[in-house]
């Protein structure tokens, strides 16, 4: 346990710095900013589980509640964590998943967008940390960022070089660790 902490404590660290700052840009684009410290707690779990656990099939639970567990806090809808909760959940995602399909909304809802990005970031968070797939998750990352750029009319440039400088850090410290 010792040694997977010391070899994967800098993915872990490099990833939830790069998770953190690509899942603000989300809220701030939905004004929902307010919730940042509360996904901050569930970046850190994402990364902790990948980092941590080296079973796949205690790691994939674990996704799930953490999954289920940032849903809730940013989508509470004034109800209690329960199978309630999770059926009203599922069902307006459904509804507003149906409404934008058929053109009647012109945006992406914010449960879709957030539930999306939360479903991304536990698949990044194994790429990186757990399979040290550097170079695609960054250029989902990166990708993912001009997406939000294009489409939201905002501007981030520095977002774009501090993403590509983590992605030449975590992939110099994983051809480092490779030589050694």
């Amino acid at each position: 346990m010792r040694r997977r902490i010391y070899d994967k404590i800098a993915p872990m660290v490099l990833s939830f710095l790069t998770f953190s700052l690509a899942f603000y840009q989300l809220l701030k684009i939905y004004h929902m900013e307010n919730l940042f410290s509360q996904n901050l707690v569930i970046i850190a779990l994402f990364c902790l589980v990948a980092g941590l656990l080296s079973k796949w099939f205690i790691r994939l639970p674990l996704y799930f509640f953490i999954l289920c567990g940032g849903l809730f806090l940013n989508f509470s809808q004034n109800l209690a964590f329960s199978v309630t909760w999770a059926n009203a959940f599922w069902q307006r995602v459904v509804n507003l998943g149906e409404l934008f399909l058929d053109g009647r909304i012109g945006y992406l809802p914010e449960e879709i967008a957030v539930s999306l990005v939360l479903l991304i970031v536990s698949l990044l968070a194994e790429l990186l940390i757990e399979y040290e797939r550097v170079v695609i998750s960054y250029l989902i990352i990166i990708g993912y960022m001009l997406f939000l750029i294009i489409y939201n009319d905002i501007e981030l440039p520095l977002e774009i070089v501090l993403f590509a400088s983590f992605g030449l850090v975590h992939r110099f410290l994983f051809v480092h660790k490779k030589n050694h």
